[in-house]
């Protein structure tokens, strides 16, 4: 039932056209003049893209910095050490006094390091199967609208830090995960130059001092035509956001 609904709505939202550049910037106008029926149609005859957004990010697997690692695979060590002693388990407050670190920390952690259930299992009956991970939520995840702006930024940047020496090339890279999965530590970044924590800081902050100079430059060579079309653009992915805002809480 529920992949026939959806299956429905993507049929539906195929049959809605796509707008035009000029009537995007029609539209784009009367929503800053307040007209609900011209941003509902923006929002509609931009579905096609959200959902292939949402369907991209929903793929996505889902890394823990190695710092949080470190801590959780300390916690189960001394768990698991404090469970033989007592011959139960040990409380959270337990745990917090023999690691000196917060209750609520101590049960953060242990609650992100819990293993999910697969989200290809299938669950149902009577040949009314779905998958779990169709019906699950994730409260902490990045919405589509943010994966869409950050995608945008990291496309920006990869432009532009060819202009960088290279180890700052290198570094800006690392940070904000371009051609990588995902992006690395200022610990995980000086063990691979041999410099310390501070040091790749400094890098980092040298070379984003030269690439907001960079951009300075280029935002200032943008035709009227190129200053529209940003417009237009950050008009529409702020309808987005508030589309997106909306559903969460009706949600």
């Amino acid at each position: 039932m529920q992949r026939n609904c959806i299956k429905h709505y993507l049929n539906e939202i195929g049959k809605i056209p796509l707008l035009t550049r000029e009537q995007e910037i029609t539209l784009a106008n009367r929503i800053k003049n307040g007209d609900l029926k011209a941003r509902e149609l923006m929002i509609k005859s931009n579905l096609r893209l959200v959902v292939k957004i949402a369907y991209n990010y929903q793929s996505k697997t889902i890394h823990l910095p190695i710092h949080l690692v470190d801590k959780i695979s300390k916690i189960h060590k001394i768990a698991t050490q404090l469970t033989e002693e007592f011959g139960r388990e040990p409380s959270d407050e337990e745990l917090s006094e023999v690691l000196d670190m917060p209750v609520n920390k101590i049960a953060h952690l242990k609650s992100v390091s819990a293993r999910p259930a697969s989200l290809n299992v299938p669950i149902g009956a009577n040949g009314n199967l779905t998958e779990f991970g169709e019906i699950v939520g994730d409260d902490n995840a990045i919405s589509p609208y943010q994966l869409l702006s950050e995608k945008s930024l990291r496309t920006d940047l990869s432009e532009l830090i060819y202009d960088l020496e290279d180890r700052e090339s290198s570094i800006i890279k690392m940070r904000f995960g371009i051609e990588a999965d995902s992006p690395l530590t200022l610990e995980e970044i000086g063990r691979i130059f041999s410099i310390t924590r501070e040091r790749v800081r400094q890098v980092q902050n040298t070379a984003l001092s030269k690439l907001c100079r960079i951009m300075s430059r280029n935002e200032r060579q943008l035709t009227l035509e190129e200053v529209e079309q940003v417009n237009r653009m950050q008009a529409r992915m702020k309808i987005f956001r508030e589309y997106y805002e909306e559903t969460a809480h009706a949600g």
